[in-house]
């Protein structure tokens, strides 16, 4: 994905504990920021940007995980930028109230939506014809 895809969605800055694990590897970090397609983090361990990472952001004790796959497409020091691969469905919609929840415009996290959406259905047909 080229940078101007991934600045066609909103990010909010957001504080929440994440749970990553890469292949036997478990770690704790932190979200730095969220955004339909993917996520800033600073992990507290060193991660392979070669490898891909299955997250969970707990959002607080009462609500459940957004659980995620995703690829590490940046990094600096201890921050990683998170690419989304796969989000099941419960996840994408608790991700979408809340950055909606931060977002003055509903319209925007409504065609954001549309455009993620277009962009996966995209990559599933290449790979397809691939």
């Amino acid at each position: 994905m080229s940078e101007q895809d991934r600045r066609n969605f909103s990010r909010i800055e957001y504080n929440a504990k994440v749970l990553i694990e890469q292949g036997e590897h478990k770690s704790v970090g932190s979200v730095i920021e969220l955004s339909l397609n993917g996520v800033l983090i600073d992990s507290k361990s060193k991660l392979d940007v070669t490898q891909p990472v299955d997250i969970q952001i707990i959002i607080d004790e009462f609500s459940p995980a957004i659980h995620q796959k995703a690829e590490i497409v940046h990094h600096q020091d201890q921050q990683y930028g998170l690419k989304t691969l796969e989000i099941d469905i419960d996840s994408m919609l608790q991700l979408r109230t809340i950055i909606s929840m931060h977002n003055d415009d509903p319209d925007d996290i409504h065609r954001e939506s549309k455009a993620l959406w277009e962009i996966k259905v995209e990559e599933k047909d290449s790979e397809i014809k691939n």
